[in-house]
This record gives C-alpha cells, structure tokens and sequence, in this order.
C-alpha cells in the first residue's frame, strides 16, 4: 500500500485497514496514528556571484592569457562559462574555471571578458572584466 501524504495538510491521521470476503462481511483492524509532516523546501532564487580574479580589470594582456573564475551561490554552483567579445571559449561544470588562452589573434584595443555562473537552480550571475590587447 501506498499513500502520498504531499496531498495532505500536516497533521496526525487515524489509518485502519478493511478485509473483505466474497459474501460481503467486513472486518476492519484497529486503527493506527500516523502523523503527517510534508516538509517543503523552499525555491532557490538567488544568483550565484562569479568573481574573474585574473586578469583584472584595465590590465594589459599579451598572447598568452591565463583567465581565472571563481563563483559563489547558497546552493552549489552547476557551471561557469566565459566569453570573449561575446565568444563563448570555455566552460567548466564546477565552482571554478582556469584557462589559458591564446589571445594572439586579437586586434589591439579594449576587449570584454565575461563570466556567467548558473546555480543548479537555474539562477545565473555575472561580472566582466576590460582588458586591452
């Protein structure tokens, strides 16, 4: 027997089971206390906090660029990906990411590294960073 209790308010319920014959007599057992405690967990809605803690803003990069992430979420944090310029050039399903990349193809100028974080909730943050090239 099987019986979803998530459709009952939490309480504390007298359960007792039937027998029936083929000539229609009842016999019922002694009823028994169960109590009802449906916990319910609540809806994860804060964003993770991703950090780029190299290279750092306003800096100067050359060929070779190491690029570290960090992120921070209440739950646990599903995935990091980084873009360049709106590139998408790595993920990693973890709370941190480091990755060398090959930058050498750039024009020189500002270019934009962004980090985006999602939680496993779906919840995601991020932070860019400007570096020129």
């Amino acid at each position: 027997f099987s019986w979803d209790t998530t459709k009952k308010a939490n309480g504390t319920y007298a359960v007792n089971a039937r027998a029936y014959d083929a000539a229609g007599h009842v016999t019922a057992s002694a009823s028994v206390n169960i109590t009802v405690s449906n916990v319910t967990t609540p809806a994860d809605t804060q964003a993770p906090i991703p950090y780029i803690s190299t290279p750092r803003n306003g800096t100067y990069i050359g060929a070779s660029v190491n690029i570290n992430v960090l992120a921070e979420d209440n739950v646990g944090i599903a995935s990091i990906s980084v873009y360049v310029d709106g590139v998408l050039i790595a993920v990693a399903n973890a709370a941190s990411l480091a990755y060398v990349w090959d930058g050498s193809h750039l024009m020189s100028g500002w270019h934009n590294i962004l980090a985006i974080a999602k939680d496993k909730a779906g919840n995601a943050g991020s932070t860019t960073v400007t570096v020129y090239h």
